[in-house]
């Protein structure tokens, strides 16, 4: 699957695990927010360490920021749900803060940061980093993310060969 491919899969992942949040009989709620914690994190996590350097340049650098001021809004939303637990009267606006912000967010990375994956890497380098994608994606959801600010990741030099083969504008 391609990077792109990918992105909005997990999107559409991460839509369907707040929703799964939403309804959960309240036995299971601990364990569904558990679940969408691991899934929002690792796909933040990924993006920033992998896609975001693959894009960087000055076309996207005022939607690399936006993104990542995104993400940490993400972040704090997935910890306040992570922390109210289903005691607490916040539970429902949490989640539908975390709703809210994810759909915002998507929308505006798909039009702001997909598309430039779309049209300025080539075919190949897309599915290459989308298959590295993939991999870091699964490893980082069978792990605990701690919530810290990872704008440096994206400081960082892309992966090999992502930006190699960039399309000229």
């Amino acid at each position: 699957m391609d990077a792109v491919s990918l992105c909005e899969s997990q999107q559409r992942e991460i839509m369907d695990q707040i929703a799964a949040v939403a309804a959960a009989p309240s036995v299971e709620v601990a364990a569904s927010v558990s679940r969408l914690t691991h899934v929002v994190l690792a796909h933040l996590a990924t993006e920033e360490q992998l896609l975001f350097p693959a894009l960087r340049s000055d076309r996207t650098a005022a939607a690399l920021a936006q993104a990542l001021d995104e993400h940490a809004g993400l972040r704090r939303a997935t910890e306040n749900l992570r922390r109210a637990g289903l005691q607490t009267a916040s539970f429902s606006t949490y989640i539908q803060e975390l709703r809210d912000r994810a759909a915002t967010h998507f929308s505006r990375e798909d039009r702001d940061l997909l598309m430039h994956a779309a049209s300025d890497l080539d075919a190949e380098v897309r599915q290459q980093l989308g298959s590295l994608m993939g991999e870091r994606y699964l490893t980082l959801r069978g792990v605990e993310i701690h919530f810290v600010d990872v704008r440096a990741s994206v400081e960082q030099e892309a992966p090999q060969g992502a930006t190699a083969r960039r399309r000229d504008p």
